[in-house]
């Protein structure tokens, strides 16, 4: 979610059976955090149920305008096998960033995640080699979560990949300002390039034409999340179904405020044949809550950082206590992640 989002949130005051489905992971393995110069203690990794990691020391002009890399083991055949792929990926990540950046671009911020000073497509090929070092790359997806709204340009057509380079015009790299179309094609390339199966909040949260023609052009191979769009809002869902906006819900309880109009949220969009994607928030505890949620409303996917702070770590080793308990019950989507069971 965009800081932009957060903000109207915090304005608005919102608050923070059976199982038989495990859920897709999403590892964050890159992130960008909003602040123009970062202290690179900052990359973040994710992987379908999300793992993230941070780094540095070191003042470091970074201008990666996606938020977020994930790294999806659609290939593995359980929820462990999974989360094994996940976290052996994150850790030979560390290793190329290493690398190409040294150590200090090795240390891990809020969500886990790693942030060295790269751009979208050499952050892309840093995980591409991470998974072949870990022998997983036929094994694992890719997704992105954009967040276009910090990178919206009021008023026109356009978005600024470049917005954090300082506000003198002569640092700015003008190829890096795209119109809407400019920026579907260069989704659109991403895809064909790399195995990236899901795209969260692509354009700005008001941006509802570009929504509607990047997902009318990609949402059959691709799935399209709303997260600043939809923020878990049944009437915000209802409109996005009616004009094609995105095919899949980012799906935070505390963004809406009650579990009832959660459930509400999740119906709304199986009933369209959306994907849901269970997710953490940046500040979080160790409550593990939303695990069961993901499993018990059988969203098949969950995107709670990468494999290595506590309070990111609790969820996923919930799943696996709860993946034990099912036993033989237990089922892991994988490649079938956008199309599970109505619920456990």
């Amino acid at each position: 979610m965009s800081e932009k989002r957060r903000r109207e949130e915090r304005r608005k005051g919102r608050w923070e059976g059976k199982r038989r489905s495990t859920q897709s992971l999403y590892f964050t393995l890159l992130h960008s955090t909003s602040l123009y110069f970062t202290l690179l203690h900052s990359t973040q990794l994710n992987s379908t149920n999300s793992t993230q990691l941070n780094s540095t020391l070191l003042f470091c002009f970074c201008r990666l305008a996606f938020q977020e890399f994930f790294v999806i083991p659609t290939g593995a055949s359980t929820f462990s096998e999974g989360l094994q792929i996940g976290t052996e990926v994150f850790h030979n990540l560390k290793n190329v960033i290493k690398e190409k950046f040294g150590g200090d671009a090795t240390l891990i911020g809020d969500e886990g995640g790693f942030a060295p000073p790269c751009d979208v497509v050499s952050g892309l090929d840093m995980i591409m080699e991470a998974a072949d070092r870990a022998g997983h790359l036929k094994l694992i997806s890719v997704g992105l979560d954009v967040a276009a709204s910090e990178f919206k340009v009021e008023g026109k057509n356009e978005y600024d990949l470049d917005f954090k380079a300082p506000s003198n015009k002569a640092n700015k790299d003008p190829s890096l300002l795209l119109t809407g179309d400019e920026l579907i094609a260069f989704y659109k390339k991403l895809i064909d390039d790399y195995p990236i199966r899901t795209i969260e909040d692509p354009f700005d949260q008001d941006d509802w034409a570009n929504w509607s023609s990047l997902c009318s052009d990609v949402g059959a191979r691709c799935q399209i999340v709303g997260d600043d769009l939809t923020v878990t809002n049944p009437e915000k869902i209802k409109e996005a179904i009616r004009t094609n906006a995105c095919n899949a819900l980012l799906l935070k309880v505390n963004q809406i405020g009650t579990i009832s109009e959660s459930v509400d949220a999740v119906k709304m969009s199986k009933r369209s044949n959306w994907g849901i994607m269970t997710s953490h928030r940046s500040g979080e505890t160790e409550d593990t809550y939303i695990a069961d949620l993901a499993v018990g409303l059988s969203t098949g996917q969950i995107k709670t950082g990468a494999p290595c702070r506590g309070e990111r770590t609790a969820k996923y080793n919930q799943l696996l206590r709860i993946e034990q308990e099912l036993g033989g019950k237990a089922v892991y989507p994988g490649e079938s992640f956008r199309t599970t069971s109505w619920m456990a």
